[in-house]
């Protein structure tokens, strides 16, 4: 998909909203947490490797947002697109 300069931004805006959103931060570090507790209380490799799962996707979704961020203020840096 071929975003405009405007796109990029409005996600970057949207990403850092997100970002900045206490409620969605205090859920990605409950969720963390438990999986890290989960995985130190862990009594087989299974269940250690459940927690080590959901702590990645906690990472790898927070990583995404950043990568939009980023995106937008790379694009606003680059100025207008010329046509």
């Amino acid at each position: 998909m071929m975003l405009t300069q405007e796109d990029r931004v409005r996600r970057a805006n949207e990403a850092a909203a997100l970002m900045d959103n206490k409620y969605l931060t205090e859920a990605f570090e409950a969720v963390e947490r438990e999986a890290i507790e989960h995985m130190i209380k862990a009594q087989t490799d299974e269940e250690r490797r459940r927690g080590a799962d959901t702590v990645k996707a906690i990472r790898d979704v927070r990583a995404a947002l950043h990568a939009v961020i980023t995106d937008g203020k790379y694009a606003v840096r680059r100025g207008p697109a010329v046509a």
